[in-house]
């Protein structure tokens, strides 16, 4: 069975036919990144082997890392030994990360996982022979998420010449595959799906078509798919609406009330590390934008300020939540460096408003099958018909314990209604079955 069965046929885009000449010499001023290797050492300087590794790359690319240069260390891997491959992963990352100060931590983290050896053997195996799905579906490693393990699948079938082509797929490319979608009429969701900030998330049947479609639209212009998708990757970061304006200037001007709510949701994720709740973490991350909720005309992968926050309000009525569900009364902490104080995590009825709105999309009801959260509210019940006539009060007195009242009261909010309401609601619901 070839990985393209039952892929779909899209023609070559005509954005793509138009600037076949730049595409087919996409290459020919490209020198690779540069990179700080201080810093590199800085994090791996704890584990000796992979400090080993660090230095030999360092030797051979000691100011930039290019294409070629990774090539080269793929030729390696073909020994098929575990230091040769660990070598080549670390080649990939320092050229995927460059001068990210998060590309060494991070890399720190993968190849400290105790999978890292089975897995990355395993993928070599599996990409070399062409079995690209089962290598996305089974990579699984500390802080290598989906926009920087393909970057390990492109260098292993490049020099294993696998067809077609694994290539990256990261929030550059998927931000000019939106465009090249509003140009052609097909979604950009065909091939990535993006969550908030524009970061493509984990979809391996996305995946497969997105190389299955950059293979036959190289074919067409008689080029690699990898100058297709450096085109793209180059398009796409010119698309991001960087400001002209130094980084500074820039950043101080973007101080808005979406970054507050990122402040609360960073401070929700730490609170959770911190609590043991890195399960409930991670469903809560995997929430997906939903496309229904508008982008930004300027940059069709980033949400403009009332989208964003509409989503930072879902995502933040998710945290709150899982806490009362949880019984937390405690709550984070939020840090105000201009202040010099703190401020405790505020619930707000919105949140939990715009969660309720989120479980009604498609991508929020998918989350909610998915993995079947807890602390998701349940369905509102269908408002009931109030009698035109006055109606008549019903004197029964009703007594709760204390922790019974909680848990009621809790049920309650979970209708987003008074516990008096919903009593009344039950009652009457109750009369109607027994009709």
């Amino acid at each position: 069975m070839s990985v393209r069965d039952g892929m779909p046929k899209l023609p070559l885009p005509r954005y793509l036919h138009e600037h076949r000449e730049e595409i087919l010499h996409i290459f020919d001023d490209s020198f690779g990144p540069d990179y700080n290797p201080e810093g590199w050492r800085e994090y791996l300087h704890n584990n000796p082997v992979v400090a080993a590794d660090l230095d030999i790359i360092v030797q051979k690319c000691p100011v930039r890392i290019s294409r070629k240069d990774v090539c080269a260390f793929a030729r390696d891997a073909r020994s098929g030994t575990y230091p040769d491959i660990r070598r080549l992963f670390l080649a990939c990352m320092i050229w995927g990360y460059n001068r990210d100060r998060n590309g060494p931590p991070n890399t720190e983290r993968a190849l400290s996982d105790p999978r890292a050896e089975e897995v990355l053997k395993r993928t070599v195996r599996r990409i070399s022979s062409g079995q690209i799905k089962g290598a996305y579906d089974d990579f699984h490693l500390a802080k290598c998420g989906p926009a920087f393990f393909p970057k390990f699948f492109y260098f292993v079938g490049k020099e294993w010449q696998t067809r077609p082509l694994p290539l990256v797929l990261d929030r550059h490319v998927a931000r000019f595959l939106h465009f090249l979608g509003e140009q052609e009429g097909w979604q950009s969701q065909l091939f990535a799906k993006v969550g908030r900030r524009g970061y493509v998330r984990r979809y391996p049947e996305g995946y497969l078509r997105y190389i299955c479609a950059m293979d036959e639209w190289a074919t067409e212009l008689g080029c690699s798919s990898d100058n297709v998708e450096y085109f793209m990757y180059l398009k796409g970061k010119d698309r991001a609406g960087y400001s002209t304006k130094p980084k500074e200037v820039h950043m101080a001007n973007k101080i808005k009330a979406s970054q507050i709510d990122d402040q609360y949701i960073g401070a929700a994720r730490d609170f959770c590390r911190a609590c043991g709740l890195e399960k409930e973490l991670d469903k809560i991350e995997d929430m997906d934008w939903p496309p229904t909720w508008h982008l930004s005309k300027k940059d069709p992968t980033s949400p403009n300020s009332r989208t964003e926050r509409q989503f930072q309000h879902a995502v933040r009525g998710s945290f709150e939540a899982m806490f009362k569900k949880k019984g937390i009364r405690e709550r984070p902490v939020i840090q105000q460096p201009r202040s010099g104080g703190t401020e405790i995590w505020k619930a707000a009825p919105r949140w939990e408003e715009r969660f309720r709105e989120y479980l009604g999309t498609p991508e929020g009801s998918n989350w909610k099958e998915r993995y079947n959260p807890s602390w998701v509210p349940p369905a509102r019940p269908e408002p009931l018909e109030h009698p035109t006539t006055p109606g008549i009060p019903l004197p029964v007195p009703i007594t709760l314990s204390a922790a019974q009242y909680a848990e009621f009261k809790n049920l309650a909010d979970g209708f987003g209604e008074k516990p008096e309401v919903v009593a009344k609601i039950w009652i009457l619901e109750r009369l109607r079955q027994l009709r």
